[in-house]
């Protein structure tokens, strides 16, 4: 059991070794000019980050936590945001949309609450 436990940190080391040696290059590469301006790592992180929120939002539905922790808010602003930064949609034209899922969300939340008994 210990053997096992060491191999594993062991690969986890070298895996984050050898990831942090190949992004520290790809970074190094794009200060020097010689990544394409669509790999460039500027471009993809102000471009592209809101796939983080996306991410994020399908694994907190996938495990939540605690009903209604929110993975579909996430998924939403991850969504408008990423279209926004894609020149698909600007933000201040998709703003009702957070007002539809707000009706969405109380309506589910309603049908998926249990009959309240009056004067019981």
């Amino acid at each position: 059991m210990e053997y096992q436990n060491r191999v594993d940190v062991l690969a986890l080391r070298l895996f984050v070794g050898l990831a942090m040696m190949f992004i520290g290059a790809w970074l190094f590469l794009g200060r020097l000019g010689f990544v394409p301006l669509v790999l460039h790592p500027a471009h993809i992180l102000l471009n592209l980050w809101p796939l983080l929120m996306i991410v994020l939002g399908v694994l907190f539905l996938a495990f939540p936590r605690r009903p209604g922790a929110g993975g579909a808010w996430l998924i939403l602003v991850g969504l408008l945001v990423l279209a926004h930064a894609q020149g698909v949609m600007t933000l201040d034209r998709s703003w009702p949309l957070f007002v539809i899922a707000g009706g969405i969300a109380v309506v589910f939340n309603a049908v998926r609450q249990p009959e309240v008994h009056r004067g019981q």
